[in-house]
């Protein structure tokens, strides 16, 4: 007995077609319109975000004019003067410490001196003052100056210098050449020994001139 065919769309009665024929095709989604353009595949409408309004765009800005920057004129540095500082004096203090001395400000008194023809200069540091060759004194109020003597014309003990004031004598002690006084005029005067008279700026013991100097 021969199959039956049927038009085209109808299935073939009887035949059953085998496992490996059988082909099974997806479900296709399904898509619901729900007031929106698209919806899930389960039918909720996919959320509508608004759209931003348009940024306005800033016109450009027109260029400026370019305006060359004045120079600024330099200044000197003016010097500040240095002031020097004030030095503050201590005070002294109100009471004196027993073991301190009270400095005394005392003019000094002129120096006295007897200058050599050479140049050799001795100071008088007394107001009693025995001059000599090789004086020496025993009182400690008269002080003894030896005097150079080449000529070994001048006696040990020769002559007395005393001064009172600003005034000095002269006496010879009995020396064996003498004394001679030089005036101011260039006279010469011869003493007697023992005698004293006032110290001329120039003067002789033996063949020794002496002049006498102050100093200030």
């Amino acid at each position: 007995m021969e199959p039956q065919w049927r038009g085209a769309g109808e299935a073939h009665q009887g035949v059953v077609p085998s496992p490996a024929q059988a082909v099974v095709e997806p479900e296709a989604p399904t898509i619901t319109l729900a007031g929106s353009p698209y919806a899930t595949p389960g039918g909720l409408p996919l959320p509508v975000v608004p759209a931003l309004p348009a940024t306005p765009v800033a016109p450009p800005t027109p260029d400026l004019p370019v305006v060359p920057a004045t120079p600024v004129p330099v200044v000197p540095a003016t010097p500040v003067p240095v002031v020097p500082a004030t030095v503050t004096p201590i005070a002294a203090p109100t009471e004196l410490d027993d073991d301190a001395t009270v400095v005394v400000h005392r003019r000094r008194p002129p120096q006295w001196r007897l200058v050599l023809e050479d140049g050799t200069s001795l100071p008088l540091d007394g107001n009693r003052v025995l001059v000599g060759r090789k004086p020496s004194s025993s009182d400690p109020a008269t002080v003894a100056l030896p005097i150079p003597d080449s000529t070994m014309t001048m006696s040990k003990i020769h002559a007395l210098l005393e001064r009172v004031d600003d005034h000095w004598t002269i006496t010879d002690l009995g020396s064996t050449n003498g004394v001679m006084l030089i005036q101011a005029d260039g006279a010469e005067l011869y003493l007697s020994p023992g005698t004293a008279a006032p110290l001329t700026p120039r003067f002789v013991l033996g063949k020794v001139t002496v002049s006498l100097y102050q100093e200030d």
